[in-house]
């Protein structure tokens, strides 16, 4: 009796703390963590959940050593080795990050989880010929496992190997008809292959399957601006911004308006979008948010700044092609 007390006080207080998490409380909330840890120091979740406030709190180091002593005392729980990864590469510390994926892997033989977010950090490191290798270990365990079938597709499609990537990604879409990541992914080859028809036809499909979802009008709306329909895109992405208040919504937007002749609504646009990356920027510095601030200042004009960006995106992802063909234009233009 006296144990099931423990634990249901401890339980008791462990919601109490991801309640204060969820409201931004985060003093409070490592409070109700401690507290459970006083009454229950063997909990399974609780160094997991710390660390996760800490990261809300951008303490990163005490994040990461929440996180060691959940794995230190529950090995097997593969939340743990996830969370500490994500972070690491999110840290830019992306060979710490493969290397805790790699031990959890040897405690946790094949585990599908822990493969799938090794096969993420490749791709933040921008290495696909090894997101393609981890793909083929994910399906020689489970040869029908879609995420396995989206990282192969993915993998094909980021080294420029359309033909494989429409095969696999056809595949996904017969396999799992209503996953709409497999319509988004086929609709993103037709979109490197240059056919926006076949990429907005594919997007009606992923739009059909989940009408709430505002990525899917966001991606449609790119599709459709590529395939010169401004008015139609411009009535996509405002159904994205009714649903959420996204910062890259705020770009596409403003490549239509400008299309469609609403040059200072769509500076308005472009400098709402600028000055959110900036912020994510701080918080994550990446190839992606240094390539989108690229794109920014070229549409605002000012080019030189553009190109500062878009050299950034190089130190980190040499092999970027968008961001040179970025650079080589804008230096003819600004000669």
């Amino acid at each position: 009796m006296f144990k099931f007390v423990k634990v249901y006080r401890a339980k008791s207080k462990l919601i109490c703390g991801l309640k204060n998490q969820r409201a931004g409380n985060f003093d409070e909330s490592l409070k109700c963590f401690d507290e459970v840890l006083e009454i229950l120091p063997d909990c399974k979740y609780v160094f997991g959940f710390k660390g996760a406030v800490y990261e809300d709190l951008k303490e990163f180091n005490n994040a990461l050593k929440c996180f060691d002593m959940s794995i230190m005392q529950f090995p097997d729980r593969i939340q743990s080795w996830n969370s500490k990864a994500f972070l690491l590469s999110k840290l830019g510390r992306y060979d710490e990050a493969i290397e805790c994926l790699d031990k959890g892997l040897e405690i946790n033989k094949n585990d599908i989880d822990l493969l799938i977010v090794k096969s993420n950090v490749f791709s933040d490191k921008c290495e696909y010929d090894k997101v393609l290798e981890v793909a083929n270990e994910i399906l020689s365990i489970n040869s029908n496992e879609e995420r396995g079938i989206h990282q192969k597709g993915f993998a094909f499609q980021m080294l420029g190997d359309y033909k494989n990537a429409l095969e696999w990604y056809s595949l996904f879409t017969e396999l799992y008809p209503k996953n709409v990541v497999a319509w988004y992914g086929l609709a993103g080859v037709y979109d490197d292959l240059e056919k926006y028809e076949d990429a907005c036809l594919t997007m009606k499909k992923a739009i059909d399957l989940d009408k709430h979802d505002s990525y899917n009008y966001f991606i449609y709306a790119i599709y459709l601006e590529k395939n010169n329909d401004y008015e139609t895109a411009l009535k996509m992405i405002n159904k994205a911004l009714d649903i959420e208040d996204y910062v890259t919504f705020y770009y596409v937007k403003g490549v239509a308006l400008e299309n469609l002749g609403n040059k200072d609504e769509a500076i308005e646009n472009y400098k709402i979008c600028l000055e959110k990356y900036i912020e994510f920027l701080e918080n994550e510095y990446n190839s992606t948010n240094n390539y989108m601030i690229g794109r920014l200042y070229e549409r605002l004009n000012q080019l030189d700044k553009a190109v500062e960006y878009y050299e950034n995106v190089l130190k980190i992802d040499y092999n970027c092609e968008k961001a040179k063909k970025r650079i080589e234009n804008l230096k003819n233009k600004i000669l």
